[in-house]
């Protein structure tokens, strides 16, 4: 045994030299773990009055960039009409019980007729607590995993779930 071996054992640090080189060594493997698999998925509805909104998603993402995969459906039912779109999701972010997800219309068009197709939306989804999620927010370029629209709706129905 080496002498300073024999002096960290008798001073009672080799035990904390020892934990801190585990933790050294542990650091790679700790951070794998926190880029593992995120995925969201479930429907929330919100009724109030005559208003219903519906968003299902199912997305998820295999690494800590927010490059995700998944579909998104939306559909809002006003006495002014109903407007909905189903999208393909590209970005998904999950952290402190919100999720931030974005991506690309596939098909969809407003009450008052405005094709959403091919545009970019966005949503936010409070996940603790008593549920929410955001109005879309559409554009022609969004930045990937960016908020929704700034007005939540209480969840009436359904739940979100995280892995």
């Amino acid at each position: 045994m080496s002498r300073t071996v024999r002096m960290l054992r008798r001073t009672g640090l080799l035990r904390w030299h020892v934990i801190a080189l585990l933790g050294v060594l542990a650091a790679p493997a700790l951070a794998t773990a926190a880029a593992q698999d995120t995925a969201l998925s479930g429907s929330g509805i919100s009724k109030l009055g005559d208003d219903t909104r519906r968003l299902t998603v199912k997305a998820g993402t295999s690494d800590s960039t927010g490059a995700a995969e998944g579909r998104v459906s939306f559909a809002h039912h006003s006495p002014s009409g109903v407007s909905r779109f189903k999208g393909v999701v590209s970005c998904l972010r999950v952290a402190g019980g919100v999720a931030q997800l974005s991506g690309t219309v596939s098909e969809g068009e407003t009450a008052s007729g405005v094709v959403l197709t091919g545009k970019q939306f966005a949503f936010t989804i409070r996940l603790d607590g008593d549920q929410s999620f955001s109005l879309p927010r559409f554009a022609a370029t969004v930045v990937p995993c960016s908020d929704g629209q700034p007005t939540q709706v209480a969840l009436t129905g359904g739940r979100f779930k995280t892995r």
